[in-house]
């Protein structure tokens, strides 16, 4: 887990209004050094607004960012300088070798050679760097630029939508490689995705926007770790349910076309629960419990409804 000490990333009332519109409404958070840090909305949210708006592309209309202690407006050189940043897909020469990618971003920078030869053995690149990059496969595209975003040694990385493309083994390997990141070389990693159980899996908090606005912030543990759901198949189904509804620690209930009735409760209710609905001579055929995934309390949390708009 991250260090509980000063945030790399430290937000507060972040706002950007656009023609008279609000793309993006007052919303603080800050991640911790050595945290993986996701940021959840459907599209339309105002994830790729924020993201711009951290690494400086745009200005906000409201609010703060400082990044490594030092405010984004007003000492914009010294926080950018501790950001590394990948919007969308890294842009890649296909015709230059990986080295040769790194050697022509590193010139820019003024970056040695030494450096680039940490990050190829930090991204793990070290037998195909001398190979064109036309010939690496999507989840190798993505560890070459995420090579060439820690070429300035970041405490921040943020990744907009980094396993966009990949196959299921390449997601896998690019998640125990963040986690890796964050973990042994204490790097904080902000990421922006949309694959709610690849963030679930790998991130230690979420924060989660929708229409512009900061919904839930929290642990992934707290959030899906506090509630259980418990599917029942009763009969009669109506009277079951006033049972149920009846029930002290019953919180929440949904009773979908098919029969069954979905019940927020503690799981170790259920036998509490069975004996309440035996007594009042209701015919128990099935029980299930469910174990609540990021993709449950994300859809409670927007409504369930994406924005047929493209993501701002």
């Amino acid at each position: 887990m991250a260090k509980q000490n000063k945030p790399v990333l430290y937000v507060e009332g972040l706002s950007k209004t656009i023609r008279r519109r609000t793309i993006v409404q007052d919303i603080s958070f800050e991640v911790g050094e050595g945290e993986i840090f996701g940021f959840l909305g459907p599209n339309g949210a105002g994830k790729t607004t924020t993201i711009r708006m951290l690494v400086g592309l745009i200005r906000p209309s409201k609010g703060k960012v400082k990044i490594g202690g030092y405010d984004l407006q007003t000492d914009f050189l010294k926080a950018i300088s501790h950001v590394g940043c990948i919007v969308e897909n890294p842009e890649l020469y296909p015709y230059l070798t990986g080295r040769e990618n790194l050697e022509l971003f590193a010139r820019m920078a003024r970056i040695d050679h030494a450096r680039i030869r940490e990050v190829v053995e930090q991204v793990e690149l070290t037998e195909r760097i001398d190979d064109p990059v036309k010939t690496y496969s999507l989840g190798m595209r993505q560890r070459l630029g995420i090579a060439q975003a820690l070429l300035g040694k970041p405490k921040l990385l943020i990744l907009d939508e980094p396993t966009n493309g990949l196959d299921p083994a390449g997601i896998r390997e690019l998640r125990a490689f963040i986690r890796k990141l964050a973990r042994k070389d204490g790097i904080s990693v902000f990421v922006s995705s949309h694959i709610l159980h690849e963030v679930q899996l790998m991130c230690d908090r979420v924060a989660i926007i929708h229409q512009g606005k900061l919904v839930q912030t929290g642990p992934i543990g707290e959030l899906v770790g506090d509630q259980s759901m418990v599917e029942w198949k009763i009969e009669p189904a109506d009277r079951g349910l006033k049972v149920l509804q009846s029930l002290p620690y019953v919180t929440r209930w949904e009773q979908p076309d098919d029969g069954r009735i979905l019940v927020h409760m503690p799981a170790e209710k259920i036998a509490e629960t069975n004996r309440s609905l035996v007594d009042k001579q209701i015919l128990v055929h099935e029980i299930r419990t469910h174990r609540p995934t990021l993709e449950d309390i994300f859809l409670q949390m927007t409504g369930g409804v994406e924005s047929a708009a493209s993501d701002l």
